[in-house]
């Protein structure tokens, strides 16, 4: 049965929804887009380790509700329509929200009503990207700090302050559009990629040597792009380095889980006796972008 006949059949009655529930072999997982221009849910039907059993998009107008949306606007609908179908899934069919997009676009007086939507059916989300071009401090502090999340991706340009004012917690971040020196110390996350970043040699040196001395404790990988060639005697000057042969077989924490490998990479140790590889990648004629990488020694 198609997965809107199942809601509309779970909702006769108390009893077909216990059917509809007790009958069904598989877990329904949501990703929700919410923007002013458009907004909608992509799902996928898990069952068991087989996977993916079937996969789609649903947008506001493709369940007819019982809401009444007569006083909103065609942007305010379409977001409230997408969270009332969150609603319906969730109670119909035990849905979870895994990932949350928001876009620039959004409204922000309607942000709060998006929080808290989102926040009563799934305490801790898989995923949240938050796309925005100047948003107001307000809103910054609410998606950020209100929704926990295992994974935060950032593309949003805002004044570097605000990091060092309000860290973010989350197990791995990852940022684009920075033109400034982002500091590590901005966030606890031990998992980060910074795109498109502007750090020079002498900035990347001054991070891995904070981490000699033991802050960042939690670090456990970060990768940096930046828009300036390297220099990687700049990068490593006053870093002791281990002998490569030594640690060179041994497994590196990733962004994605697993173990991670560096090629051609130098070795350092922190205070505390933490091994971590880094390499630096020279930009070659024609790329577009070097970048440095992090991995901390698995034990």
């Amino acid at each position: 049965m198609p997965l809107d006949g199942q809601v509309l059949l779970t909702r006769c009655s108390l009893k077909t929804k216990y059917l509809v529930n007790a009958c069904k072999s598989y877990e329904l997982i949501l990703g929700v887009t919410i923007g002013a221009r458009d907004s909608y849910i992509h799902y996928a039907l898990l069952r068991g380790r087989d996977g993916v059993r079937m996969s789609g998009i649903y947008r506001s107008t493709d369940l007819l509700l019982d809401s009444n949306y007569e006083n909103c606007s065609i942007a305010e609908k379409g977001v409230k329509q997408t969270l009332d179908i969150i609603d319906v899934f969730s109670d119909s069919l035990d849905a979870k929200v895994v990932n949350l997009e928001l876009n620039s676009d959004c409204i922000e007086d309607q942000m709060p009503m998006i929080i808290d939507r989102v926040r009563k059916q799934q305490p801790l989300l898989k995923q949240l990207i938050f796309n925005a071009f100047n948003p107001s401090e307000n809103i910054r502090k609410l998606v950020m700090h209100s929704i926990k999340t295992d994974e935060l991706l950032i593309d949003i340009a805002f004044n570097c302050d605000y990091f060092s004012k309000n860290s973010i917690n989350c197990e791995r971040l990852m940022m684009e559009r920075r033109n400034e020196w982002f500091k590590l110390s901005s966030t606890t996350a031990p998992k980060i990629i910074l795109c498109k970043a502007k750090w020079t040699e002498q900035q990347a040196n001054v991070s891995l040597k904070e981490w000699v001395r033991g802050d960042h404790p939690n670090l456990l990988t970060f990768t940096v792009d930046v828009i300036d060639p390297f220099s990687p005697e700049l990068m490593i000057d006053g870093l002791e380095m281990l002998n490569a042969e030594e640690w060179k077989n041994c497994e590196q924490e990733s962004f994605s889980g697993g173990s991670g490998h560096i090629i051609n990479e130098y070795y350092i140790r922190n205070v505390n006796g933490t091994v971590a590889a880094f390499c630096i990648r020279v930009r070659p004629l024609g790329e577009d972008q070097s970048y440095l990488r992090f991995a901390v020694l698995k034990h």
